[in-house]
């Protein structure tokens, strides 16, 4: 993915794919024993998705396509890409429910990635510059923790 397109993800979405679409993608991976061309070319398949530059119904006939495709069950990876890679991003991407149905699934409650990470960043890191004020407005756990000089 490049930079630019990157940068043009909304936060929530950059930080998902960062963290853990990636980590996902690895699980799957090895519970499908793919090569490391397959598994770069579902990658690229993502990439294309977060993007918005394939449809998400498409996705099933894209893995088709993929390098020795005929060695293992695509409705079943397919169906295992909705579930833990897309469905998180449903508002985002949309027609991923769709999907899911087409596919034979269960369509999951909905879960928002964006009060995912919302409810994650206001938790203070433990370290963090700034005002004392500038921190509570920004952690709701803030007031709460122990200060100290040193």
């Amino acid at each position: 993915m490049l930079k630019q397109d990157w940068l043009n993800l909304p936060e929530d979405i950059r930080m998902f794919v960062a963290v853990d679409a990636e980590q996902f993608t690895d699980e799957i991976a090895d519970k499908f024993s793919l090569a490391i061309d397959q598994k770069m070319y579902i990658f690229d398949l993502e990439d294309k998705l977060f993007l918005k530059q394939l449809n998400p119904l498409d996705l099933p006939n894209q893995l088709d396509k993929m390098p020795e495709a005929k060695n293992f069950d695509v409705r079943l990876l397919t169906l295992d890409i909705a579930y833990k890679i897309l469905w998180p991003l449903q508002e985002y991407l949309g027609q991923i429910d769709k999907l899911i149905l087409r596919l034979g699934g269960k369509v999951p409650r909905i879960n928002p990635i964006s009060s995912q990470m919302k409810d994650e960043g206001k938790l203070f890191p433990g370290q963090a510059q700034g005002t004392i004020k500038e921190m509570i407005d920004k952690y709701d756990d803030f007031k709460e923790l122990r200060l100290s000089t040193s």
